[in-house]
């Protein structure tokens, strides 16, 4: 639990002036001194309730490690950069554990959207624990580490319910080989990424990929992928079953910013060439990065479908 004063949290009460006129005057029943007793009374309890909401939100104290290099001639900025990755890797191992695929298609069944589903997080205290240059193990190049202990919240609210996405499937049930098209429609002018989690919640990339690195959508305008011009390019997204499995059930994960999104590592293979292969990123990756969005500023769709043989 949080508490009044500690790391980077104060607490200002407000100011009140109360103003009475005359002397001696009954208000309401009560004498000048009584209401004010009371007046500060009720200020007193209504400020308690706001602390309580700002602060039953659970504190998360996490160790974690930043780097940033190569060294430049200017070590302070390379020193931020290193604190503001420790941040987004402290934020990622305080919230992604509790995040699954499962409860977000709880979250989508119940709520109809996936609208808070991944929540944001953000540092509110940090303890620089040690920093200072490193040279690699090859000492072909130097870098800033930070260690540092971090608490991270998850921030309530944020996000803006008029930036939507409403996205489909060509079928809901697949069978082994047939060929999949995802339709996408958006409330905002935005770039969007989408993946493929696979049994295990691994992922794979769809889009972008090296075919079709065209990732904005205009508002309102539909968005068929693969697109015309990607089927004239040979690109096809077709399901297959895992080796042995005469069923599985998978999702499409869609994400939608007002900038291009790249998920580190940057090397996950693309979903668009052959069989998957069993080396890639999974989805507690890419919600790692995602926590670190605040929510007004993205949009998300999951779509969960069958493959049968």
């Amino acid at each position: 639990m949080a508490t009044l004063g500690s790391g980077d949290v104060s607490l200002q009460l407000p100011i009140f002036e109360i103003e009475f006129i005359g002397q001696n005057k009954f208000l309401y029943g009560l004498t000048p001194d009584a209401r004010t007793r009371r007046t500060l009374l009720m200020i007193f309890i209504f400020c308690l309730l706001e602390v309580q909401v700002a602060f039953t939100q659970e504190v998360n104290w996490v160790v974690v490690e930043g780097k940033a290099g190569k060294i430049a001639s200017n070590l302070e900025k390379t020193r931020r950069q290193a604190i503001e990755n420790a941040d987004k890797k402290a934020v990622a191992k305080a919230l992604v554990p509790g995040i699954s695929v499962e409860a977000l298609l709880v979250n989508l069944r119940l709520r109809g959207s996936l609208l808070g589903g991944i929540p944001y997080g953000v540092v509110v205290s940090r303890e620089i624990l040690k920093e200072g240059p490193v040279q690699s193990a090859d000492n072909s190049e130097s870098f800033y580490r930070v260690w540092m202990r971090a608490a991270v919240i998850q921030k309530i609210g944020g996000e803006d319910s008029s930036f939507d996405l409403d996205a489909t499937l060509n079928q809901s049930v697949f069978k082994d080989g047939d060929e999949m098209k995802i339709q996408i429609r958006s409330t905002q002018s935005c770039h969007l990424s989408v993946y493929n989690i696979l049994e295990g919640e691994k992922i794979i990339q769809l889009l972008p990929n090296s075919l079709s690195d065209q990732t904005f959508l205009k508002a309102f305008e539909v968005y068929t992928f693969p697109s015309k011009d990607d089927r004239k390019k040979g690109l096809r997204l077709k399901v297959h079953l895992p080796k042995n499995k005469k069923a599985v059930t998978e999702s499409i994960y869609i994400l939608a910013l007002p900038y291009p999104f790249k998920l580190r590592p940057s090397d996950i293979p693309e979903g668009i060439f052959g069989v998957f292969d069993g080396q890639t990123a999974f989805m507690k990756d890419l919600i790692g990065e995602v926590v670190n969005i605040p929510s007004g500023s993205r949009a998300e769709a999951l779509i969960q479908y069958d493959i049968y043989k």
